[in-house]
């Protein structure tokens, strides 16, 4: 009987240790609030939302993790909100083809120039899609 527990107790700290992340979804700002985005594993959605009336454009960069380099290079992408604080939030859905289920990814808010260059962005948030 101890045997047959030892090697279940073995099993489970096993399966424990070996399992794969889970996937979550998640929301990040960028440095001073004005912009925001949210990830939704279900689905993969990306939404960019704009949160004040400030005349600036938002954006999203989300990132997949080449697994074979460890970059964040193997798809990324920039999602635009140009529509402002009193319109809608962006959304994308991007499909298995470009972000897979168990993939590790990264994302961030930023403002947006016109010509849509990246500035005043948020710290990268990790998570597995």
């Amino acid at each position: 009987m101890a045997a047959v527990l030892g090697t279940a107790a073995l099993l489970t700290a096993a399966t424990a240790t070996f399992a794969p992340g889970a996937a979550a979804d998640g929301t990040v700002r960028n440095s001073n609030g004005a912009a925001s985005v949210d990830w939704k594993t279900s689905g993969n959605y990306f939404t960019v939302h704009d949160l004040k009336p400030d005349g600036k454009a938002t954006m999203g960069i989300i990132a997949v993790m080449d697994e074979y380099s460890g970059q964040y290079d193997y798809f990324v992408a920039y999602v635009y909100n140009k529509k402002g604080y009193d319109g809608p939030a962006v959304t994308k859905q991007f499909p298995q083809t470009q972000i897979y289920n168990g993939a590790w990814i990264r994302y961030q808010a930023c403002l947006s120039t016109l010509d849509g260059d990246p500035y005043s962005c948020g710290s990268w948030k990790y998570d597995r899609a």
